[in-house]
């Protein structure tokens, strides 16, 4: 067996990984970062919708060309009985990426780095040391490997082998994804603008989409629903929407989809109770962060390693880093907006077709159209909701089984 030390294990190579590998690798700290696949970047489990302030981050604005970004400015949102809810932004408020190319060019970072990199390395044991610290082994392309680690990163996803090695308590919710790309037949959707499909035929708990991309008439088509229902069914029903047809300007019944790729996933809503460890910490899908109101979970994942790079820089040592001191940090800081959207979560699941109707028909008003238009942001609906809830109290009777958890957004 190989045996490797190094300051901090990384388990997983997704974006989150990635991301904080290159990150504590840029500040001097010995990583090896395990990823059980041997080939970064697919099957392709998201829609890659992002919001722009992703290139924002530390080291990530050299990325953008790199994964060829379709600037998204708006939304066509299509209510079960009603549509197009016409949202068009003033500015660019998403763009929509490569995801593949995007977790390739993370990869690249890390190896700029010096971070040390392992495919095809299955996580096998972990267990605290005596003296502090974890010993890991796993399975690797050239035979068993033990590592002795300071720290423990645990960002593999949905079906997190850490979390059910340790123990760990699942994350609050989990609905079911699918995310598609492929070639519409006849279909003329704008480049700039995404669709929106809600109703539970298709989604119960969040919604449908049909997004752009720079690559010419292919678009990327997906759905995140509650367990209830078959997912593949629902899939089907979305290509046969009749807003769907609408957005896409189609005007036969049938609809000739020809997909490229077409995966089904789980994603992780709601952070559950983490036990507290001495140097082990999991982000990202892990530990549902993925935001609540509409399953994304790269920028979510990617700013809280950026938390626990901060959180890093207040400790004298590795060995001061505990799990439930780190999480009440991220929870005042990059984590606020993400725990508060949990209370649109509930709400969302719980809502019937005809509350959507009559939430969509509402925010079709001019007045609140504009203030959409100017203050909507992907990434913080909960500040929107405040903003419009403010703006118009009588939003809030609509419907009013809800009234004592929109109390808690506005406040």
């Amino acid at each position: 067996m190989m045996n490797l030390i190094a300051d901090a294990a990384i388990i997983g190579g997704g974006p989150v990984g990635l991301y904080t590998t290159y990150l504590l690798s840029k500040r001097g700290y010995g990583c090896i970062l395990l990823e059980k696949k041997f080939n970064i970047g697919l099957p392709l489990k998201c829609a890659g919708l992002v919001n722009p302030r992703v290139f924002e981050l530390e080291g990530l604005g050299q990325l953008r060309d790199s994964t060829f970004p379709q600037p998204i400015r708006g939304a066509d949102v299509y209510s079960p009985s009603h549509g197009p809810l016409e949202i068009r932004g003033k500015s660019e408020k998403a763009v929509s990426i490569d995801r593949h190319l995007f977790e390739r060019s993370l990869m690249e970072l890390v190896h700029c780095e010096s971070g040390d990199f392992r495919l095809g390395s299955v996580l096998c044991s972990i267990s605290e040391k005596a003296g502090g610290g974890w010993h890991l082994t796993a399975r690797g392309m050239t035979g068993n490997i033990g590592i002795d680690t300071k720290m423990v990163i645990a960002c593999d996803g949905a079906s997190s082998s850490i979390r059910n090695i340790i123990g760990s308590e699942y994350p609050q919710d989990f609905l079911s994804g699918v995310s598609s790309e492929g070639v519409v037949k006849n279909a003329c959707p704008e480049s700039d603008i995404v669709g929106v499909f809600l109703g539970s035929k298709i989604s119960k708990g969040l919604f449908g989409w049909v997004i752009p991309t720079q690559r010419d008439g292919y678009v990327k088509i997906g759905l995140a629903s509650k367990g209830e229902g078959n997912i593949h069914e629902r899939f089907r029903t979305l290509l046969s929407d009749a807003g769907f047809r609408d957005f896409l300007g189609i005007d036969n019944k049938a609809t000739m989809y020809i997909p490229v790729s077409y995966t089904v996933n789980p994603i992780p809503i709601g952070l559950p109770t983490i036990p507290d460890r001495s140097g082990m910490i999991f982000l990202g899908d892990s530990v549902g962060m993925p935001k609540a109101t509409s399953g994304g979970g790269i920028l979510p994942g990617l700013e809280s390693a950026i938390s626990l790079m901060r959180y890093l820089s207040e400790l004298d040592e590795i060995s001061d880093l505990r799990t439930e001191d780190f999480y009440l940090y991220w929870k005042k800081n990059e984590g606020k907006e993400l725990v508060k959207s949990g209370y649109i979560r509930d709400m969302i699941n719980s809502l019937t077709d005809v509350e959507l109707d009559k939430y969509v028909e509402a925010l079709s008003d001019p007045d609140l159209l504009e203030l959409i238009n100017e203050k909507g942001d992907i990434d913080r609906p909960v500040e929107l909701a405040a903003r419009l809830l403010r703006h118009r109290p009588s939003l809030i009777t609509l419907v009013p089984r809800f009234i004592p958890k929109i109390m808690r957004i506005i406040r």
